[in-house]
């Protein structure tokens, strides 16, 4: 990484280099015009000279007004934005008459030979190696080797051990301009929770609390099976825990006020301060909607699944008013029956200090159809054996939970990878109503084959051979693809009595 100053640098070298050849010409002259009549390199090992040329921008031809001219400053700039590069500088080599010779002066970062490990214990070379980012032949500048050090810093606070210290250095290799990089790490000490403090709770119990966490655990002797080891990225995860579960019991103004970590280095343990604020618990009074003409309030609120005076959990609400696991939310009422666009806001009005009313708006917006229905990535698998699987079809209504369905068949199948089963909905060019909906996907081999040689006393040698295919065409074998399974098994036994 240059700096300003670097820059300024060169540039005043500029000046000096143009104004000490030209100073004879431009006395008395109005800034005269000079030709770049040739461009030369010097310095370079490993970039060559035309790119360099090329990456700078200057050209043979060119007119240029020395010392300062945008070009020549231009052409600095180019370069060390290449960040290969410790130095430019640019210098007028020859004049003759109105041409000039320009020679372009670089001083190349060294490359990288050797990426060497030391110290390293709990995590594999390898892991470091690839966290670090860095190939033989990579650049290494100043701010390359902050960059390696961070990177291999935040592995190892990803493996529970914060207080490791990594050192990063180069030293020069026994070939041309490379240098070897030696990370020296010493990984300290890997902590354990041996408390969790909560203060400010009087309505919910201090293991209710820590119960909400995934990873952050303290650990009996006798808790054999359970990890206490403590890592950092994973106790930020478990507060956000924290905050949810506080909420899901109702206490919706809950929050963490403040947290602290004491370390002791001798007993390898950490006690966990959390200072939470509770607040009241809140109860549900009245649910009312607003906007709503396709579905009436009382089917609404069964969707919702609270009734009156049930405590507020906050993400269960939110879950059965927009979005739940099941598509049995309430908004998916409108989602399934071709209201793509209708969405649901809801407002809290706090009734009492443990009692609030929320009121919902409903915003039901177009009824949308299918128009298109469109699969890709499918190279093998004919569209006719992927289509009667689909429960959405053209000119139907928009059914999210179609889409749902047909994504869970095409999976059964086994022809595709599931992870990469992705369904898009497009607008689509019929109308402002309609969309097309694009099932994309990625074709997996499932087929089978199998040998076997056994021997046995009384039935002497055994061959066997099968093979299936499982997504074969009968009128097609060679290319397949009609979702049809084709099994084929071979045996052959021979007889070993003995004469």
């Amino acid at each position: 990484m240059f700096s300003k100053n670097s820059f300024i640098i060169a540039a005043f070298l500029l000046v000096i280099s143009f104004g000490a050849l030209f100073a004879q010409r431009t006395m008395g002259d109005d800034q005269p015009t000079y030709t770049i009549a040739g461009l030369s390199v010097e310095g370079n090992q490993f970039s060559d000279v035309e790119t360099i040329i090329a990456i700078s921008g200057l050209r043979v031809g060119d007119k240029i007004i020395p010392p300062a001219d945008d070009k020549l400053q231009v052409a600095i700039k180019n370069l060390w934005k290449r960040k290969q590069f410790s130095d430019v500088d640019i210098i007028a080599d020859k004049v003759s008459g109105n041409n000039v010779f320009l020679k372009i002066r670089v001083k190349e970062f060294p490359r990288m030979y050797k990426f060497l490990i030391e110290g390293n214990d709990q995590v594999k070379e390898k892991d470091i190696a690839l966290a670090s980012e860095k190939i033989r032949g990579d650049i290494l500048s100043n701010y390359d080797l902050y960059l390696i050090k961070s990177k291999v810093k935040k592995l190892y606070n990803k493996e529970g051990l914060a207080f490791a210290k990594i050192d990063v250095k180069s030293v020069p290799a026994d070939t041309g301009n490379f240098m070897n990089v030696i990370v020296t790490i010493n990984e300290g000490v890997e902590y354990h929770v041996k408390q969790i403090v909560f203060r400010g709770n009087d309505k919910l119990s201090n293991s209710d609390l820590a119960g909400s966490f995934d990873k952050t655990h303290t650990k009996s002797w006798w808790e054999f099976w359970r990890s206490s080891k403590f890592v950092q990225e994973e106790y930020e995860k478990d507060k956000e825990l924290l905050k949810k579960y506080m909420k899901k019991e109702g206490f919706m103004e809950s929050a963490i006020l403040k947290d602290s970590l004491e370390y002791n280095e001798e007993t390898e343990s950490v006690v966990i301060y959390l200072d939470v604020f509770e607040g009241n618990k809140y109860y549900l009074r009245n649910i009312d909607f607003n906007g709503n003409t396709v579905y009436s309030d009382e089917l609404l609120k069964e969707r919702l699944d609270f009734k009156k005076g049930d405590v507020y959990d906050y993400e269960k609400f939110m879950a059965n008013l927009q979005r739940n696991e099941e598509s049995s939310d309430a908004l998916s009422l409108y989602m399934d029956n071709g209201f793509l666009q209708a969405r649901m806001e809801p407002k809290e009005k706090k009734i009492s200090n443990d009692t609030v009313d929320i009121d919902i708006a409903v915003f039901e917006n177009d009824r949308y159809r299918v128009g298109n229905v469109i699969l890709v990535g499918n190279k093998k698998t004919k569209d006719k054996v992927i289509r009667r699987e689909l429960y959405t079809m053209p000119g139907d209504y928009f059914d999210k939970s179609a889409i749902i369905r047909s994504v869970r068949a095409l999976g059964v199948l086994n022809y595709f990878n599931p992870e990469a089963l992705k369904p898009d909905v497009q607008p689509s060019n019929v109308d402002n109503t309609t969309v097309d909906i694009i099932y994309q996907v990625e074709e997996r081999s499932t087929d089978t084959f199998n040998a076997s040689m056994g021997f046995a006393g009384t039935y002497g040698l055994t061959l066997s051979l099968g093979i299936t295919l499982n997504n074969f065409s009968l009128l097609e074998p060679l290319m397949g693809g009609a979702g049809q399974v084709f099994n084929f098994n071979w045996e052959r036994g021979y007889d070993a009595k003995l004469q």
